[in-house]
C-alpha cells in the first residue's frame, strides 16, 4: 500500500497522523462522559438525548443511556472502524475481553514507538517493547 512506510511494524508505522471523528462517535463519547459523572441517562436527559440520537438515524427505538447501552452502541454503529480496541484499552476490559486473543496487560496498554521516530531522536523504545526505560 502506498500510505505505508518501508521499516518497522507496517500496522503500526503510517507516515500520517490524521484522526477523523464521526458525530455519532462524538455523541457517544458525551454520553458516556455525562453518564459517568453521575448526571443519569433516562428520558429527559443530555446523555439520552445523545444517545437516541444515534440510534434515531438508523430508524432504532429510544432506550436509556446506561454505561452498557452506550457501549453496545459504540460497538454497533463504529463497527470496523478501529474504536473497539481503544475503547477496550480505556475502560480497562482489554485484559478480559481480549485475554483469548494474547492481550498481555503488562505489555499491551503501551504502544511501541515506531522505529522511524527512534531514528531520529534520543527517544528509546518502551521498556514493554524491548527499551530500557
Amino acid at each position: 500500500m502506498s500510505n505505508r512506510v518501508p521499516s518497522g511494524i507496517p500496522e503500526l508505522n503510517f507516515p500520517q497522523n490524521i484522526y477523523d471523528m464521526r458525530l455519532a462517535d462524538t455523541y457517544l463519547l458525551e454520553a458516556e462522559a455525562l453518564v459517568r459523572q453521575g448526571q443519569g441517562g433516562g428520558a429527559g436527559s443530555r446523555a439520552h438525548a445523545l444517545l437516541n440520537a444515534v440510534r434515531a438515524r438508523v430508524g432504532l427505538t429510544p432506550i436509556d443511556a446506561t454505561i452498557d447501552n452506550i457501549f453496545l452502541e459504540r460497538r454497533k454503529e463504529l463497527a470496523g472502524e478501529g474504536h473497539r480496541f481503544f475503547d477496550l484499552i480505556r475502560t480497562k476490559q482489554a485484559e478480559t475481553v481480549l485475554k483469548i486473543r494474547g492481550f498481555d496487560e503488562k505489555k499491551n496498554y503501551v504502544f511501541p514507538i515506531p522505529f522511524n521516530d527512534l531514528q531520529s531522536t534520543k527517544m528509546e523504545q518502551n521498556k514493554e517493547w524491548g527499551g530500557s526505560k
